[in-house]
């Protein structure tokens, strides 16, 4: 893989399309879902964009990719642990659209993930954070609405379960909601909508928050953590 490689619009490494394909596997064997649901990846992702559960998926682990793959994570956390957790993240989406209630997403994709995760041979640690992360969405909500009271708090929640130290658990959730908000961006090869919370440096391979938004997230880590 080169540099040149990973900016075209529909690059994805050998490494994701294999956890996408081994979840998929693991989905048919356990027979999780009823008919309407058997083709998961195909289903609406419930957004305006109309992309499916796939395509978005894709676009996820198109970020991870290019800007976070083989980097430094905290101990237990490795390039799989991310990429697994990206391809099961919407996995729930699809149930709460039919109910007509896209919040309840993070409960239905929880209630998914404990058997695939098991199957595909995951500790006990690493199934526990993986739920945490993809039940809750404390950064999104905070940047959007400005409620850091709401944020501090679940985030908080969220750390005490995980059984990581806080800012390993925060550096953990901060590249999963920049991986997911960040795909939906032409960057990722999708429809332009969230490129105004990030700037996107491809010659040295950085996502980062636009200035407006990391002053927000400033303002988040200097309360939560001082």
């Amino acid at each position: 893989m080169n540099d040149e490689n990973i900016w075209d619009k529909d690059f994805i490494s050998d490494q994701s399309l294999e956890i996408l394909s081994g979840v998929k596997t693991a989905i048919h064997e356990l027979d999780l879902f009823d008919e309407e649901f058997k083709d998961i990846f195909s289903k609406d992702a419930g957004v305006w964009e109309k992309y499916t559960i796939e395509e978005h998926t894709l676009m996820v682990l198109r970020q991870f990719d290019r800007y976070f793959a083989g980097g430094v994570f905290p101990d237990g956390i490795t390039d799989e642990f991310f990429r697994t957790m990206f391809v099961l993240h919407d996995l729930g989406k699809p149930m709460a659209v039919k109910q007509g209630n896209i919040k309840l997403q993070h409960d239905e994709t929880v209630k998914v993930v404990d058997p695939i995760l098991k199957k595909l041979g995951f500790s006990k640690f690493e199934i526990n954070l993986i739920e945490i992360i993809v039940g809750n969405y404390p950064i999104g909500p905070y940047l959007r609405y400005d409620k850091i009271d709401d944020a501090i708090f679940k985030i908080k929640k969220m750390i005490k379960e995980s059984g990581l130290s806080p800012k390993d658990f925060f550096a953990v959730l901060l590249i999963y909601y920049m991986c997911d908000s960040g795909s939906y961006t032409s960057d990722a090869g999708g429809k332009p909508s969230l490129e105004y919370v990030f700037d996107f440096d491809h010659e040295n391979k950085k996502l980062e928050f636009s200035p407006e938004y990391q002053e927000k997230m400033s303002e988040l880590i200097e309360l939560m953590f001082n």
